[in-house]
């Protein structure tokens, strides 16, 4: 009997948190571990064998006030 995938979600606002993502993903699966990934996310992250539920296009602001009129849409 094999034991079933390690579900994982990784959901990223900005271009540096994906990158951070996709290293852990590779991490973990370069620790043997067999994945069963989703995410919010990029291309950078579907390269990487996530499904994307949600793509985070146009999310990334600078300082508070830039994040308060993107909190509507999100």
């Amino acid at each position: 009997m094999t034991a079933a995938p390690l579900r994982v979600f990784v959901s990223t606002g900005e271009a540096s948190g994906e990158m951070l993502a996709v290293d852990l993903i590779a991490a973990m699966r370069a620790c043997g571990a067999e994945l069963d990934a989703d995410g919010i996310g990029s291309e950078r992250l579907e390269r990487a064998g996530v499904r994307l539920t949600q793509r985070n296009a146009g999310w990334a602001s600078m300082g508070p006030l830039a994040a308060l009129s993107k909190v509507p849409k999100l």
